[in-house]
């Protein structure tokens, strides 16, 4: 009987230790993004605060007349990032026209990321980086300043897991360990 007793009472903490939870996906909004001609940045950027990846984003170029804007939706390159000491390589984008834009941040990971300067003329990444929007016609028309601000009005709740987290299971484990306990000390005692 205790045997079976520390046999189920490991299993079910070794079940509990297993338990995962869903990643955080956060927004952020492109903030004060102005580009060397004058053009301003719009958008949002989807980043996968868990694992540090950028699961969607849909940022425009607008010079002057908000329907001429040039819209880059999706993931690219699969939501990679590359990292390095200084900066994150966030995504690019080519749009039908064959326009390319190019997103860098400043700072080392995206896991836990809070928000941040973009790779920019003021803010310049690994001493030479700038964010940029390109046509296959024209030089780049690199980022002037701007930042990903968090967007507090998509907060929702975590997900309710559909497992319990460890700590109540553990609270259960140690209640039927009890239980059990209290059982044999009846049985042993007749």
């Amino acid at each position: 009987m205790r045997r079976s007793s520390v046999l189920f009472a490991a299993l079910f903490l070794a079940c509990a230790a297993s338990t995962t939870f869903a990643d955080t996906v956060s927004t952020f909004i492109l903030s004060n993004a102005i580009f060397q001609s004058g053009a301003i940045g719009t958008g949002i950027v989807e980043i996968d605060t868990t694992t540090g990846v950028v699961t969607g984003q849909t940022v425009g170029w607008v010079e002057g007349d908000p329907n001429q804007e040039e819209l880059f939706v999706g993931v690219a390159n699969q939501g990679a990032v590359t990292e390095t000491p200084t900066s994150i390589y966030a995504f690019d984008g080519e749009n039908a026209d064959g326009d390319l834009f190019n997103f860098d941040l400043l700072g080392s990971s995206l896991v836990g990321y809070k928000g941040g300067n973009i790779c920019s003329l003021s803010n310049l990444c690994d001493g030479n980086i700038s964010s940029a929007f390109e046509t296959p016609d024209s030089s780049p028309d690199f980022f002037r300043s701007g930042a990903l601000v968090f967007d507090f009005s998509t907060t929702t709740p975590p997900p309710i897991p559909s497992v319990p987290e460890p700590a109540s299971l553990v609270l259960l484990g140690t209640g039927l360990i009890g239980v059990m306990g209290g059982l044999r000390r009846k049985l042993t005692n007749s």
